[in-house]
């Protein structure tokens, strides 16, 4: 009996669920002006049955998600929609069921959202725009031309300098397919990074208004670390980018650029870590002061600054928190 009741309580918890995210689905795609804050919090849902069911009904519950918003909406937009929000939502409730840590959790979801957007290009290029990416990109480009020519009529009409418009012209001849199609595999790990750096954040909040006390905490800003063995890796792929692209090889334009990108956001976070360490532990800087400070530099051409005091850190270890240099693990490195 008591087996009959829990498995009636496991269909009811499924079903709810079910219901919940057909409902969040719709609205993420009928209501665009909440596009954005759904998408994070549209494996919420699916990562409480996890944690409350197991991985066989998780996997059924996003099935039934997918089969209900494709009869509802369109079928591709149901399966890349449902295949999105519920890779990351398993992956967040398998981490946070292990106990995994923080920056374990991240890797993994980043993992997850990258194979995810891997899926969802590679279904919308075989079943919607067969031209492939190529032809994606240029029409991007055509539209983000037009938008800037836009632009310098309007700047021409309210009489600004023509050295400034100029500026902006060079400016966007950089936009050019073969460029930015070399720009995409970093961007995408970089953002995959992003993503799921914020679902953490957001699932985390919202768990824990449900009651939900085990989860692990990110780690204070000002205690993360570039790894010295993660940033040679990178500097060893940028090199051998460098090599290739030498030889003529495409592959190297790939590594390169990809390398430079995430070589050049890592410094930045390890060096705004090591600015906002210093400016509240050594000088006592307030808050509010310190995210104007940081607010100023860091959109201006000060922003270098930080480039420079990442990897000075990377070298040095300012605040001597690299396990590998010490043995001391700080649990802070990236």
């Amino acid at each position: 009996m008591y087996n009959r009741q829990g498995k009636t309580k496991s269909l009811v918890e499924a079903g709810l669920t079910v219901a919940l995210m057909v409902v969040l689905v719709l609205a993420n795609l009928y209501i665009p002006v909440f596009g954005t804050i759904v998408s994070f919090i549209l494996p919420i849902p699916i990562t409480v049955l996890y944690l409350r069911q197991d991985c066989k009904n998780t996997i059924l519950s996003i099935v039934c998600t997918g089969v209900i918003v494709s009869l509802l909406n369109n079928p591709l937009i149901g399966i890349s929609t449902t295949i999105s929000f519920g890779i990351m939502g398993i992956v967040l409730g398998y981490c946070i069921k292990k106990d995994k840590s923080f920056l374990t959790t991240i890797i993994y979801l980043a993992i997850g959202f990258l194979i995810s957007t891997i899926i969802k290009f590679s279904m919308y290029f075989l079943f919607v725009d067969r031209r492939g990416i190529m032809a994606f990109i240029n029409d991007y480009i055509k539209v983000l031309n037009e938008t800037m020519d836009m632009y310098k009529q309007i700047y021409t009409k309210a009489g600004v300098p023509q050295e400034k418009i100029q500026y902006l012209e060079k400016s966007m001849a950089i936009f050019k397919p073969e460029y930015i199609v070399k720009f995409i595999p970093g961007v995408l790990i970089v953002a995959s990074f992003i993503s799921g750096f914020l679902n953490y954040i957001i699932t985390k909040a919202i768990l824990n208004k449900l009651g939900y006390k085990n989860i692990k905490s990110p780690i204070p800003f000002s205690k993360i670390y570039i790894n010295v063995r993660l940033a040679a890796i990178l500097s060893i792929i940028l090199l051998i980018g460098i090599l290739l692209n030498r030889k003529n090889l495409s592959i190297g334009d790939y590594l390169m650029v990809s390398s430079q990108i995430i070589l050049q956001i890592l410094f930045i976070i390890d060096g705004l870590s090591v600015a906002i360490y210093y400016l509240r532990n050594k000088f006592n800087i307030s808050k509010g002061l310190l995210f104007v400070i940081i607010l100023f530099t860091m959109f201006s051409n000060l922003s270098i600054i930080y480039i420079f005091i990442g990897l000075l850190d990377i070298v040095i270890d300012f605040r001597k928190l690299d396990p590998y240099r010490l043995n001391n693990n700080k649990n802070g490195g990236l």
